[in-house]
């Protein structure tokens, strides 16, 4: 992962090339002597002597957006580097209906890896929507959970930027013992009405839907034994996709 040094060096090029430019610039307005010197023809010495002198408040309104042109070429070229740079396999852990699966359907550099297909026995179910078997007694679980879960995750960290994963307590255990940094994205207290509706909009019967919305409350208080990186705070209007650009991680 590239550091401050890498982007001070990206900005000197930038800067020398932004001074190239205007060297050529200024060349091409003097007069060229015999011995090789050049002459600034009088009007743009006093152009650029009176801008000397001048605050940038002061200049005229062409003159800052000229300066403001530079401004945004050094903005853009900082956006750029940290842009190339995010690490990749970047892991959220997050709570239920809060987006994970869109996100993983909309970007192609995200991955929900949908703790249903490893906690059970998923053949033979392939016709009921994916929704609509969560709380449901007659999957069998699947004996290799959660170890299947954690390889799984481990290795979607390789192929993806972003990871997002269920908030298992047993997982997040996981990520702390294996030194695997990770987000926790949780609703906001006073969020269940938002999330049930969600849940069953989307197929979710009662059973799961009454279980989930009681874990708002209980998780909420576990959530201080673990360490993630930050706490991503879900407000009732929010989605995943919409704390993770405010965080700039997608």
């Amino acid at each position: 992962m590239k550091n401050d040094k890498d982007l001070i060096e990206l900005l000197a090029k930038h800067e020398h090339d932004r001074w190239a430019k205007w060297q050529k610039y200024l060349f091409s307005c003097c007069l060229k002597n015999d011995d090789g010197s050049f002459v600034i023809p009088k009007d743009k010495v006093e152009r650029w002597q009176r801008q000397i002198k001048t605050d940038y408040d002061n200049l005229s309104e062409n003159e800052k957006n000229s300066d403001r042109n530079q401004a945004k070429e050094i903005v853009d070229v900082i956006k750029n580097f940290h842009k190339n740079n995010k690490p990749k396999g970047i892991v959220v852990a997050g709570f239920g209906a809060i987006g994970k699966t869109w996100l993983g359907e909309h970007y192609p550099n995200i991955i929900d890896m949908e703790s249903g297909f490893y906690a059970h026995i998923n053949e033979g179910f392939e016709q009921i929507d994916v929704e609509k078997r969560k709380g449901t007694a007659y999957r069998p679980a699947n004996p290799q959970w959660p170890e299947n879960y954690f390889k799984a995750i481990v290795e979607a960290r390789k192929h993806y930027d972003v990871v997002l994963t269920s908030m298992h307590w047993d997982l997040l255990k996981f990520f702390e013992d294996n030194n695997i940094p990770y987000y926790l994205a949780f609703p906001e207290q006073g969020s269940e009405q938002v999330l049930a509706n969600r849940c069953y909009a989307r197929g979710n019967n009662q059973t799961f839907t009454e279980k989930m919305i009681k874990n708002v409350k209980i998780w909420n208080e576990k959530l201080k034994e673990y360490h993630p990186i930050k706490i991503l705070t879900i407000s009732k209007d929010e989605y995943l996709e919409n704390v993770l650009k405010k965080e700039n991680i997608i």
